[in-house]
């Protein structure tokens, strides 16, 4: 009897640290109803959201009512946050060179993708980025690319980050806490 007791246990114990290691992967991945750190989403009613003008670059973006506009760093970085929730726009100038697997390249030659992978190589190992899940979408006239998710915790907890490039600017629309389904609609309101 002991020995069936044992197995028992054992086998508990290897049951539940599983079903703690996939709910830990989905709390950092957002798998839990595409939320990341675990919040449930709220319900989106986008006709009451304010809009947020940002004159300098000409364009304007909508986001819900409950959270804050902040521009820290002047009009090339708006941060929209509140609530547990972060969402950070940033917009650069393409000047310069990077060097880009050994190659010295002029950044406004560079990809939307490349300049994200850029990035994120700056706060992860280089050797991490290949596992970035990516979506290539269209923002009014232009191509953007969206870093969606990656297999590599290192690197998921700073996705989905969105990137495209219009007048020989970058810019990057960055989650960082919060809500998918809201970041997805942010995105979808900016206008130029």
């Amino acid at each position: 009897m002991k020995d069936k007791s044992y197995k028992f246990g054992k086998m508990s114990v290897i049951v539940f640290g599983f079903a703690i290691l996939l709910f830990q992967k989905n709390l950092f991945t957002g798998e839990i109803g595409k939320q990341k750190n675990g919040f449930s989403s709220p319900k989106t009613n986008t006709s009451v959201w304010k809009t947020y003008t940002n004159e300098k670059y000409g364009f304007e973006i909508r986001y819900p009512e409950d959270l804050i506009v902040s521009t820290p760093y002047g009009p090339e970085q708006v941060n929209i946050q509140g609530n547990s929730r972060l969402y950070i726009i940033t917009v650069a100038e393409l000047t310069g060179t990077a060097i880009i697997n050994g190659e010295e390249r002029m950044i406004a030659n560079l990809s939307p993708r490349e300049i994200v992978e850029m990035n994120l190589s700056q706060i992860t190992k280089k050797d991490n980025l290949g596992y970035i899940k990516w979506l290539i979408k269209r923002i009014g006239d232009v191509e953007a690319y969206e870093a969606l998710s990656s297999s590599d915790i290192t690197v998921d907890k700073y996705l989905p980050w969105l990137a495209f490039k219009r007048n020989n600017r970058i810019y990057q629309i960055r989650f960082l806490k919060g809500f998918v389904e809201e970041f997805e609609k942010i995105i979808a309101s900016l206008r130029f």
